[in-house]
Order: C-alpha cells, then sequence, then structure tokens
C-alpha cells in the first residue's frame, strides 16, 4: 500500500522523497540507455572523460560519487565497447590516460539527445512546479556538508 505523506513532511521524510524521485530517475534514464549499451554509472564516466578530454582512473574517481572500483570496472566496460581508449599501461597505471574514441563521442551525443527528451517530459509532468523544484534542488545540492565528516 502506498505511503501518503502529508504537509509535515520530516527531515528524514525529505530523504526519503529525494532518494525515490533519484531511484526512478536512475531507473528512467537507466531504460532509455539500455539500447545503446550503456547506464547512468557509465554515462558519468564518459560525461567527465569527454568533458576533460581524457583523464586517469583517480581524476575521474575524485570527480565523480562514484568509487575507485567502479570507475576502473566502468572504464574497462567502456572499453569493451570500444567508446573509450586506454593506452597499455608502463609502469605506473595511474598514468594512463583514458580519451572517448569517435565511436565513443556519438554514443555520447546519442545518450544526451535521449537524457534531454526524458527531462522534457519530466519538466512537462511537474509543470509549474518545474523551476521551484529545481530551486530548492540546487539549495540542497549546496549545503555543506554534515560536520565530522
Amino acid at each position: 500500500m502506498a505511503r501518503v505523506l502529508d504537509d509535515r513532511v520530516t527531515d528524514q521524510s525529505l530523504l526519503l522523497l529525494v532518494e525515490n524521485a533519484n531511484r526512478m530517475f536512475e531507473a528512467q534514464v537507466n531504460a532509455l540507455l539500455a539500447p545503446l549499451d550503456l547506464t547512468l554509472d557509465l554515462m558519468k564516466i564518459v560525461y567527465l572523460v569527454d568533458g576533460r578530454d581524457g583523464g586517469t582512473i583517480g581524476e575521474l574517481q575524485a570527480a565523480t560519487d562514484l568509487d575507485r572500483e567502479k570507475v576502473a570496472a566502468g572504464v574497462r566496460a567502456l572499453q569493451l565497447r570500444g567508446l573509450v581508449t586506454r593506452p597499455r599501461p608502463k609502469e605506473d597505471a595511474e598514468a594512463t590516460v583514458i580519451r572517448l574514441t569517435t565511436q565513443g563521442r556519438t554514443k555520447a551525443r546519442r545518450a544526451d539527445n535521449a537524457i534531454e527528451r526524458f527531462q522534457q517530459r519530466a519538466g512537462g509532468w511537474l509543470g509549474a512546479h518545474r523551476e521551484p523544484l529545481l530551486a530548492a534542488l540546487r539549495r540542497l545540492a549546496l549545503l555543506p556538508g554534515v560536520p565530522g565528516d
């Protein structure tokens, strides 16, 4: 049975609402990316590589919410799909710069288009609530970390 929340949303239920919205967004985007043989996590890596004109595993990991193992596995998966190049590691694998291939750039643009269409549809679903929601999410994203982090 669906849980109905009233206007007395607590901090904890706000967290659950944001988490549930994020899960819904990820599921929708992953479904859109599936025909391209991509996922949202892989696209995070693609965007980082594309935006930096390359990067090492450590640089990519530092710039995303993915842990080091997930970034390394994602780079391997993208490499197997022919979307990134990764020169053979020499003495220091950390210094290996990962770059998008032409095929990777093409798929990234196709994925961008699919995600943009989804965002436009989602914006339509929100109607007049879109701008206030975006403003609230931007404020939440800029909140300082929890003391002790």
